[in-house]
């Protein structure tokens, strides 16, 4: 029955996101400020400021398509749910109490959008995973044996019925959405609630997703990309894809994304380095064609290289070099003739407290880009400056610059949202 009812809510759910899509909004969360703002585009007026709020930047936030955020505070373990993307204007529509004791880790929705998932970080082998109903308010939080005090507990969701992927220190772990619902909290540590399936894979886990278009789960780890097949509610046909292809060696992909179609995964990926020659690292995209299990690692450039922007038709990263700062883009469209190519490399200047070359760069301010669901304007942050570099995606020009009224020490979280874009990730990023 729960199968049946997941479906056709899934149908519903999905005929409403479909609706035409609305002007883009910019999110941008500065933790170390305790504060979060929200411009309108592409007028880039303040429409609303939030205070005593310290967004889980690890996290990242969930957009769903309705133009609904979902917000970690770290500060007061609870979710920020705002209406963002929608008619009238941004405000804040649920606070919802988690009952954690570490900051939020990972978080994922399930297909319906009702669901919320996170993992907190805490001392010790045992971890929390919450479950949160974004419908009624109601959270439950269940304790997890990690299996190792210093791994990240990460989760996924999908699958027909909806499964709940738990990736411990050298596990993955699957349970029925379903089951969880009526669980009790010990259930999972104590095995009174068993997986459905058990796969082993590789330590030092970072990073998982689930894709609905090819119904496979793919999580990062030390060993290499692991990718598994879902079948009902486990998980089968396992298989490690190398980080290492031909000459390119080295390094982990940590923060992957799905293309705008869900059949590909892409990150950037650094060739180890010592410290102090940070700007000399080559970094190298990895990308992963779900469908296929095959992998491919092109060059991107040298330095630092930030969490990606996703959009329908680009990604957009940021990069510090020691020798000027650029926005760089990658075509992410399957569908385009210049699919996985670098189309574009934006200057940026310099940040006054950046890193220098030839000297570690901890410590040091950093960049955070986003760019909006359709793939029409980019940002990027300059940490501790407090400004924000408007991108024309049409002319690869920064037409403006927004002063935000905090320094964006470490240069914030920026995400962008616009109602009616149904782009393919469930996970927080």
């Amino acid at each position: 029955m729960f199968r049946r009812f997941a479906a056709a809510l899934t149908v519903v759910l999905l005929a409403q996101f479909a609706e035409a899509q609305t002007s883009p909004h910019l999110l941008v969360a500065d933790p170390d400020a305790a504060r979060i703002y929200v411009y309108s585009v592409p007028e880039f007026k303040l429409e609303l400021d939030l205070s005593d709020i310290v967004a889980a930047s690890h996290a990242g936030v969930v957009t769903l398509p309705d133009g609904r955020v979902v917000i970690p505070d770290n500060k007061h373990k609870q979710l920020i749910v705002l209406n963002v993307g929608g008619t009238g204007a941004p405000q804040v529509s649920k606070r919802i109490p988690v009952p954690i004791t570490g900051s939020f880790l990972w978080t994922a929705v399930d297909p319906t959008g009702r669901y919320f998932l996170s993992t907190s970080s805490e001392e010790g082998v045992q971890k929390t995973l919450s479950l949160i109903d974004l419908q009624t308010d109601a959270a439950r939080t269940f304790k997890v044996d990690n299996r190792q005090a210093d791994a990240e507990l990460s989760v996924a969701v999908g699958g027909t019925p909806a499964t709940v992927y738990l990736h411990t220190a050298d596990q993955v772990l699957s349970y029925p959405l379903a089951n969880l619902l009526t669980a009790a909290p010990d259930s999972l540590v104590q095995g009174t609630l068993r997986p459905t399936s058990t796969l082993t894979v590789g330590t030092g886990g970072h990073g998982n997703a689930f894709s609905v278009a090819t119904g496979r789960w793919a999580g990062s780890t030390a060993r290499g990309f692991e990718l598994a097949q879902a079948r009902g509610d486990t998980l089968v046909n396992l298989k490690t894809l190398p980080w290492n292809i031909t000459t390119f060696t080295g390094g982990q992909n940590f923060r992957f994304r799905l293309t705008p179609d869900g059949r590909y995964v892409f990150g950037p990926i650094n060739a180890p380095q010592e410290a102090a020659n940070w700007a000399k690292t080559n970094v190298d995209l990895h990308w992963t064609n779900l469908t296929r299990g095959t992998v491919q690692r092109f060059p991107l450039t040298t330095g630092l290289v930030t969490r990606a922007g996703v959009s329908k038709t680009l990604a957009v990263y940021a990069n510090l070099t020691g020798a000027g700062d650029f926005a760089q883009f990658v075509n992410v469209d399957p569908g385009s003739p210049l699919f996985q190519k670098v189309t574009a490399r934006v200057a940026l200047g310099t940040l006054k407290a950046g890193p220098q070359a030839g000297v570690s760069a901890a410590g040091t301010e950093r960049r955070f880009p986003a760019i909006s669901a359709d793939g029409r304007w980019a940002f990027v942050s300059a940490g501790g400056e407090g400004q924000i570099a408007v991108i024309d995606t049409q002319t690869y020009q920064v037409t403006q610059q927004i002063a935000v009224p905090t320094a964006l020490k470490g240069g914030g979280y920026l995400v962008s949202v616009q109602a009616g874009t149904n782009l393919p990730e469930l996970e927080g990023r």
